[in-house]
């Protein structure tokens, strides 16, 4: 029984959220982007409140008025990362942005590996694993077709059409 239609929640930020919202807010401030952290819609029932699937962590816009979509995650395990950690209508909503023209990648990082700098992962990387039912992305796939970013500056990449042309791959 749903007693309050939707709750949305701005649950805990992971550390890469928490990096990633400080570089957002600058960009605010020097008008460069409009980035935003996506809150979770919870649902009260008659059991408790129920997270619901909702989109990705971060939307916005960048110069040039360009949408972006992402996903950022976070593993301490240095040969791969788990899929499991990707939810399908995750994947699913950032392919509708790649498909509309959008830029839509994951922001991953391999927080063991390298403590200041990650990976802006192309959806190509994360669906050639997840079609082929794979459990896992080895770190050697990610890192050989993704692009390394700083941090602190994760959108330093869109400077480059190289970096943004192997979005749309």
């Amino acid at each position: 029984m749903l007693l309050f239609p939707f709750l949305f929640i701005f649950g805990p930020m992971n550390e890469l959220e928490k990096i990633a919202e400080t570089r957002n807010k600058a960009g605010k401030l020097d008008g460069s982007s409009l980035i935003l952290k996506i809150p979770v819609p919870i649902v009260l029932t008659a059991t408790g409140l129920q997270p619901m699937p909702s989109t990705v962590d971060f939307v916005g816009l960048v110069e040039g008025g360009k949408f972006i979509a992402f996903d950022a995650k976070q593993t301490i395990i240095k040969t791969r990362f788990d899929l499991k950690n990707i939810h399908a209508h995750q994947l699913e909503y950032l392919r509708l942005v790649r498909n509309l023209g959008g830029i839509a990648f994951f922001l991953i990082w391999f927080k063991e590996m390298s403590p200041d700098q990650g990976f802006i992962v192309p959806l190509s990387v994360i669906e050639k694993f997840w079609e082929s039912e794979r459990s896992s992305v080895p770190y050697k796939e990610i890192e050989e077709n993704s692009i390394k970013v700083p941090l602190n500056d994760y959108l330093t990449f869109l400077k480059d059409d190289n970096a943004i042309s192997k979005l749309f791959k």
